[in-house]
């Protein structure tokens, strides 16, 4: 027996799944499928649209939350999937089986025992994505993009770079940090212009010309279509607070 359950528009929130048995496959709308078993973990962005198949033996931990701020930078770049193959799957367990018994006792002070429980998990999950086990070649590969988000970028020149060939190089990169390569360069993109637009002391297009864009309505269009909200609104909300 397969059991659907589906979320066309989007979740609306974070989602973190830790599979315990069995498995299930993730539907995109966008066409991709991903798939977890047991000891793998999947997290989900507030705009993930998708349909997951699953059979009866599949059991696993869900956590919905949000987070604002610092935390919610720079993991997914639009908002949608990340897979990881944790090398110690049974320390998420038990945060999240404490987090569950928190919830069900609802006791004082639960809502922020289950808030700081969470804040583990993704630390933990910070951590497994800046580089356990991380492949040297592709971990070089990262700090020339953190160092160049600014400049043009082909998978041609990271490809080399990695002395690779522009195949292997996607899909062992892919493979690795869950988003292609030039996607992970938009996400450094999007973090620093965020960390500009906070300061209050660059415009718009000042931000634009120093994330490397040339065009600031097109800036304008890709900052909102991942960050929900154009970057005169986040600037204006950033100097408020």
């Amino acid at each position: 027996t397969v059991h659907k359950c589906e979320y066309p528009e989007g979740r609306g929130s974070y989602g973190l799944v830790l599979a315990l048995d069995g498995e299930a496959e993730y539907r995109f709308t966008d066409g991709r499928r991903s798939k977890i078993k047991a000891g793998e973990i999947i997290l989900l962005g507030p705009r993930a649209a998708y349909r997951i198949w699953a059979g009866r033996g599949f059991k696993h931990y869900t956590v919905n939350f949000d987070v604002h701020g610092e935390t919610s930078r720079g993991w997914l770049v639009d908002s949608e999937h990340l897979v990881l193959k944790p090398e110690r799957p049974e320390r998420y367990q038990q945060i999240l089986k404490k987090t569950v018994a928190l919830w069900s006792a609802k006791r004082a002070c639960y809502e922020m025992l289950i808030i700081s429980e969470v804040y583990v998990c993704l630390a933990m999950i910070h951590e497994e994505i800046l580089g356990v086990g991380e492949d040297e070649r592709l971990k070089a590969v990262k700090e020339y993009i953190h160092n160049n988000f600014n400049k043009e970028i082909t998978l041609d020149t990271l490809a080399q770079l990695a002395n690779m060939s522009v195949t292997s190089f996607r899909r062992e990169w892919t493979r690795q940090y869950g988003v292609p390569p030039l996607k992970y360069r938009d996400s450094v993109r999007l973090l620093r212009a965020e960390e500009y637009l906070s300061y209050g002391y660059f415009d718009v297009s000042e931000v634009a010309e120093r994330c490397g864009f040339e065009d600031v309505s097109y800036f304008s269009r890709f900052f909102k279509k991942h960050r929900g909200i154009s970057p005169s609104e986040f600037r204006k909300k950033a100097i408020i607070l």
